[in-house]
């Protein structure tokens, strides 16, 4: 069921674009937050966190996983994108398609979560 709202709330980082730009309410909202929730507890960082550079916006947890994902050697990439607290104590196999699954969520087209 779709629903449009001109009213939006949420906790920016787990909003999704659709969501944001047109106030369109489906369950893939839901879809889109646990993605990023995902990518949370692979990171260790928060859903949007401060940009290193401060000339430049807050930094979104799901805009930087598609960097990673962008990269020739995406495996050794994921490696630096991981919580550093879990050290090398995971298996790299069982992270990649964790990180998979939430970008899958986090797709920027609502038909294709």
């Amino acid at each position: 069921e779709l629903r449009v709202t001109q009213h939006i709330i949420g906790t920016h980082g787990y909003l999704a674009p659709e969501y944001l730009e047109h106030g369109v309410m489906t369950l893939k909202l839901d879809v889109f937050a646990f993605g990023v929730l995902l990518l949370e507890l692979l990171s260790g960082k928060p859903a949007v966190f401060p940009s290193e550079n401060k000339r430049t916006a807050d930094n979104l947890l799901f805009m930087v996983m598609r960097k990673v994902f962008e990269g020739e050697n995406v495996r050794e990439e994921l490696m630096g994108f991981m919580d550093s607290n879990m050290g090398n104590e995971y298996p790299l196999d069982l992270a990649y398609s964790m990180a998979q699954l939430a970008l899958k969520c986090v797709d920027q087209d609502m038909n294709s979560r």
